[in-house]
């Protein structure tokens, strides 16, 4: 994030939120609790987009839809879109765990990382790099789009991608087939010494239109430290992503 441009950053954010909305309005409240602004900056700067004709306010519901000047669609770029939304996302929780924090976007059985930011701890660990491919089933950022496809798709898309997966994976198919059915269970992606010896995961799906079109993924060092962390990262992205806990 361009240090100085928050504001930017936001009004864009909500923007996005919006476009991907289309088919329904947002209210302003929902806008401030997925994207964690305040209240009264969101009721600001969607004055700001409804002037310039952006955004138009329905004057039934009070919520918000794109307006006649925008121009941007709820087709363009998947990847562009997943930077624009969650960017800011994986950038606090890098600030606030300390760990590294990447961003994947999926296309069909694969998915792709579009951005990797470095946390602030001592020891970061790196399982991708930027415009680096994995078929799903391989590390804890796949298992958070798996997690919550049906269980019929996601069976498919692994069988596909099995001689590859056999061939990269650290740990074992049935390893991988355990930690599938924890992922399932807990409604996002965990997994360790699975794709990185000694490495941990946790990954959340993100979603757009009601489709999975990635992950959010922190990525640490197995250990005593990360135990001590792993509820609340869990409560953070559940809160930012307006995700609740299985039940």
């Amino acid at each position: 994030m361009i240090k100085g441009a928050q504001s930017a950053y936001r009004i864009l954010n909500i923007l996005s939120l919006i476009v991907e909305e289309s088919e329904e309005t947002v209210s302003p409240r929902e806008i401030s609790e997925r994207l964690g602004i305040p209240a009264p900056t969101v009721h600001r700067l969607l004055s700001v987009l409804k002037e310039c004709r952006f955004v138009s306010c329905d004057p039934d519901t009070k919520g918000y839809r794109v307006g006649d000047e925008c121009i941007i669609r709820p087709n363009f770029d998947r990847d562009q879109r997943i930077l624009s939304r969650f960017s800011p996302l994986a950038h606090e929780a890098a600030r606030t765990f300390g760990y590294t924090t990447s961003l994947y976007s999926r296309d069909n059985d694969d998915c792709t990382c579009v951005e990797r930011v470095e946390g602030t701890h001592n020891i970061q660990v790196f399982s991708s790099r930027v415009g680096e491919r994995r078929p799903l089933g391989l590390g804890s950022c796949t298992l958070g789009i798996l997690a919550v496809l049906p269980t019929d798709e996601g069976d498919a898309i692994l069988a596909r991608n099995e001689p590859e997966l056999k061939e990269r994976m650290v740990g074992s198919w049935d390893t991988l087939k355990l930690f599938l059915e924890i992922s399932r269970n807990r409604g996002y992606g965990y997994a360790y010494d699975l794709a990185v010896d000694g490495a941990v995961g946790l990954a959340f799906p993100l979603c757009s239109g009601g489709e999975v079109v990635g992950s959010v993924t922190v990525d640490a060092l197995k250990g005593a430290e990360w135990d001590n962390k792993l509820d609340d990262m869990v409560a953070f992205f559940r809160t930012r992503l307006n995700q609740p806990a299985k039940k």
